[in-house]
């Protein structure tokens, strides 16, 4: 974009179709998964971002499978939030993940599920993963990077002395 003072702006301009189920597209990763639940569409999923996104995105209660983000970035938080009878197993792979300027959530939050985070960028200026509830996660590789570390963790157990939440860890922290 070029100001009429002569001064350029790179402006990211929101891409019609930012998100993929085989071969159904959607304007978002919200639009897909709502999709995918009043479908009832919801084991061995594969969820594509096909471009970078800014929104919040919260995973179905009962969703087994994929968010493949493709190299691109999503700027926002993601929700894995499953129940006692309904849990949610989660892979979030190949991005980037950014949440920049907020501070009252983690990046990515999960309660009664398995979350397994492959080769991804993460960066946020508050908690990075939030886990509560018996939720397990399993970091393969990537680079795990909190902006402000003022009281701000990247891995932060909430409320779970009793319920056996559990991390592992092979990644760049920090």
């Amino acid at each position: 974009v070029v100001y009429a003072d002569g001064v350029y702006s790179l402006e990211e301009i929101p891409a019609e179709f930012a998100a993929q189920v085989g071969t159904t597209k959607y304007t978002n990763l919200t639009a897909a998964f709502a999709a995918l639940k009043n479908a009832g569409n919801l084991n061995n999923v594969t969820v594509q971002l096909i471009a970078n996104s800014k929104e919040d995105v919260e995973v179905p209660a009962g969703f087994k499978g994929t968010i493949d983000l493709g190299g691109y970035i999503l700027r926002g938080a993601i929700g894995a939030n499953g129940s006692t009878y309904n849990k949610v197993e989660l892979t979030i792979q190949n991005g980037y993940i950014r949440l920049e300027g907020r501070t009252e959530m983690g990046i990515i939050g999960g309660r009664y599920c398995t979350l397994i985070l492959n080769d991804l960028d993460l960066y946020t200026d508050c908690h990075g993963v939030i886990l509560e509830n018996s939720a397990i996660c399993t970091v393969n590789g990537g680079t795990y990077v909190i902006g402000d570390k003022s009281g701000n963790r990247l891995f932060y157990l909430y409320n779970d002395s009793i319920l056996g939440t559990m991390i592992t860890c092979k990644a760049t922290l920090t």
